[in-house]
């Protein structure tokens, strides 16, 4: 037994030994990247020298002789600037009635212009140039109110106005046929004047009459219940008699 257990520690000496004897392997070292070489500096590119253009000299405005009328640019948003002349003395004195009717305060200029359009049946270019220079108000005001509003227009319109209500009501009784039946028979379209200045068709969102409808107004006078047939003969009957109106009641009583 003691023979056997020597042996055991022999062996347990020796394989200590050779543990002790091997050396160890040594630790591999990472290999640190090759540098990649930077690329050649671009050389500065000369810059060519910008010319400046010479400041254009405004034109020398000589001042207008006393009495002579009042001339200015139109600026209207969709036309080019163009020299207009003045007022007459005939529009002057209309314009200076429809100023004192509100005390020439700039917090009426919008049924100030209303009122203009109702003598003109738009608003010409001369009549706000002369409203900008009585009022001392800038034109950027009185076009922001003039295109905002849909009643009132900055293009010429005819002697007769023929609006159609195209809302709700109106469109699902019939109110597309009659914008077709006005085309068909005057020859143009919403927006648009006849050559000869006589009518101008416009369509509108709302008349506030829907239990009315559809309904034809023109020259501010309401023709209910219309038809494409009723309209040919409101329209037949304007060109004769020149009234613009026809007769609404004897209209919207035809079956």
């Amino acid at each position: 037994m003691a023979s056997k257990k020597k042996q055991t520690r022999t062996r347990k000496t020796t394989a200590v030994a050779k543990k002790k004897a091997t050396p160890k392997k040594p630790k591999a070292t990472p290999k640190k990247p090759k540098a990649t070489p930077r690329p050649a500096a671009a050389k500065p590119v000369a810059k060519l020298p910008v010319p400046v253009p010479e400041p254009v000299k405004p034109a020398p405005v000589s001042a207008a002789p006393a009495g002579a009328p009042f001339v200015g640019i139109a600026s209207h948003p969709l036309k080019p600037a163009t020299q207009i002349e003045g007022l007459g003395a005939v529009e002057k004195g209309q314009l200076d009635a429809i100023l004192e009717r509100y005390d020439r305060k700039d917090a009426s200029l919008l049924a100030i212009l209303q009122d203009i359009q109702t003598i003109n049946n738009y608003l010409p270019r001369q009549w706000m140039e002369a409203v900008c220079k009585e009022l001392v108000v800038p034109r950027t005001r009185i076009y922001r109110l003039a295109t905002f509003f849909k009643s009132l227009s900055l293009d010429p319109r005819g002697k007769h106005i023929c609006q159609v209500c195209v809302g709700t009501t109106c469109h699902v009784r019939g109110a597309p046929r009659l914008v077709d039946k006005f085309e068909l028979a005057l020859g143009i379209g919403p927006g648009q004047t006849t050559e000869d200045m006589q009518f101008t068709l416009e369509t509108v969102g709302c008349v506030g009459a829907c239990a009315l409808g559809p309904v034809v107004v023109v020259d501010k006078q309401y023709h209910r219940d219309m038809t494409a047939d009723k309209l040919g003969k409101v329209i037949a009957r304007m060109r004769r008699s020149g009234d613009g109106q026809g007769n609404a009641d004897e209209d919207s009583d035809e079956e």
